[in-house]
């Protein structure tokens, strides 16, 4: 506090002296931030706690600064104090007040937050491209990527309509799951992962699979043994999982006999083993789908074509009189 005294006698003498003096208001004013680190929701809403006892002729600014972010709130006296900074960049929030009154009075407090809002930052799943078949479907990788990499964690949910299962993330990388089992369709994959500050991501996509898990190829023939009329016109018929889209080949052996037929899908394929010989002719089927599964059957015909063989009858080569003729048919 400054005195200025000011004074004058009679015949115009004047007179002045100054003194000061320190003045114990006992005003204090204290700031305090949010604890822990604030996520995107909470820095939606940071909160800034302003205590003391200053008067109400107090003004000034509560000013908030992280790297090139920074913003102003004013000071209205005790209380708190809200400011939005989810759109700021990761770190630390410094959080400065001072205060002045008409009388010149000045205080000051500081404080600091931590946020982590990941403004913006997206999380991603990505999974093979194609159709996969039964080998590839026993191993389908999916790619994730999230924003702070090893801090987040969540699932990977796979859904293929009553089929599903969860995998668990632990941050970026490769997860591996066998859908082999699973029917032929589309795999919805999708990520929900969150970070220690309460952020949270998701992203989806879709897998296609063909594993045809458990479904077989079949290759038939006749049950009885064919002679040279048959075994002309040997008919064999083959199934398969997906019809017409299946093709490999029918390869048919009896000893050092054999042929392959192709195979383009289900149907009766013929053949001609009437020049083979008796036995047993083996029939092994084997097919692939255009997703690379493949299956296989086998059947075996009995035939007995006789090809080549004859039979013969023989008789005396001279003539034959009465009495040889008669002893020949009594014999």
């Amino acid at each position: 506090m400054s005195a200025s005294l000011a004074v004058t006698d009679p015949v115009g003498n004047s007179f002045n002296a100054t003194a000061t003096a320190a003045v114990n208001t006992g005003e204090t004013v204290g700031l305090s931030g949010p604890a822990g680190t604030l996520g995107s929701s909470a820095a939606a809403a940071a909160k800034f706690v302003v205590t003391g006892n200053l008067d109400s002729n107090y003004t000034g600014p509560l000013t908030l600064t992280d790297g090139a972010s920074s913003t102003a709130l004013a000071y209205t006296g005790d209380g708190t104090y809200t400011a939005n900074l989810e759109t700021w960049a990761n770190g630390t929030v410094s959080a400065s007040l001072a205060v002045t009154d008409p009388a010149g009075n000045s205080f000051s407090a500081t404080a600091t937050a931590a946020i982590d809002p990941d403004y913006g930052a997206t999380a991603s799943v990505s999974g093979p491209t194609g159709t996969l078949g039964s080998a590839s479907a026993s191993a389908v990788k999916f790619a994730v990527t999230t924003p702070d990499g090893g801090t987040d964690t969540g699932s990977l949910t796979l859904t293929d309509g009553t089929f599903h299962t969860t995998v668990a993330v632990t941050g970026n990388g490769t997860y591996k799951e066998n859908l082999s089992n699973w029917p032929n369709g589309t795999v919805a994959a999708t990520l929900t992962v969150s970070d220690p500050a309460g952020n949270s991501f998701t992203a989806s996509t879709t897998v296609a699979i063909d594993p045809d898990f458990g479904a077989t190829a079949s290759v038939s023939g006749p049950t009885k043994t064919l002679g040279s009329v048959s075994a002309s016109a040997v008919k064999f018929t083959v199934t398969t999982p997906d019809g017409g889209t299946d093709t490999g080949s029918l390869t048919l052996t009896d000893g050092t006999f054999h042929t392959t037929i192709a195979v383009t899908g289900a149907g009766t394929y013929t053949e001609n083993l009437s020049t083979w010989t008796d036995g047993a002719v083996a029939a092994a089927l084997a097919v692939s789908d255009s997703y690379g599964n493949s299956f296989s059957a086998t059947t075996s015909v009995a035939i007995d074509p006789d090809y080549q063989q004859t039979a013969s009858v023989s008789g005396p080569t001279n003539t034959v009189d009465s009495a040889d003729a008669w002893r020949s048919s009594s014999s």
